[in-house]
């Protein structure tokens, strides 16, 4: 079984083995490119579809573990695509609003049915410490979530619904003694 640390490697391999050679197709059912179903009007290479995956600044963002779903894991897949371009604007607009800087920006989606599930994302480049805000887009409103749990390469959080995630790095918080 490979550790987390091999998988990226063979992950970034993969990714950087297929860049430049998929096209998506513009058909209303898709394509195929190397052997993978590429969704009509998905823009990822053949290696993102494949391994559920989304990048955006130089990080990868992919589910990176079990989903619970009202508390019980679950079998459930939660579907990553790209956001468009007008929300990722807004999502870069919120980064700076906010004092941050946009680490990813992802729409997810899934067939389970759920009041709260728990989803454990893998994100290339995060560290324990690092400080990292998320938010759902919720209408056309960006909703904080709460508490969301920061580990290595991993961001878990919990959703009441499907929607567009925007994960951003903010600053340190200062301490200060007197």
């Amino acid at each position: 079984m490979e550790n987390a640390v091999e998988q990226i490697e063979n992950l970034k391999k993969a990714i950087k083995a297929t860049e430049g050679g998929g096209s998506s197709g513009g058909g209303a059912s898709g394509s195929y490119s190397a052997g993978t179903y590429i969704p009509a009007g998905d823009t990822r290479s053949p290696e993102y579809i494949r391994n559920n995956a989304v990048s955006y600044g130089g990080n990868t963002i992919s589910q990176g573990g079990h989903v619970e779903i009202n508390g019980a894991k679950s079998n459930a897949t939660i579907m990553l695509g790209n956001p468009s371009a007008s929300t990722l604007s807004s999502a870069n607009r919120l980064a700076t609003q906010v004092g941050g800087s946009l680490i990813s920006c992802v729409t997810i989606s899934s067939t389970a049915v759920f009041q709260t599930a728990r989803v454990n994302f893998f994100l290339s480049g995060v560290q324990e410490n690092d400080n990292i805000a998320v938010f759902q887009l919720q209408g056309t409103k960006w909703v904080q979530i709460q508490n969301p749990e920061v580990r290595v390469n991993h961001v878990v959080v919990s959703i009441t619904q499907y929607g567009t995630l925007v994960f951003i790095k903010m600053p340190a918080l200062a301490y200060f003694e007197n």
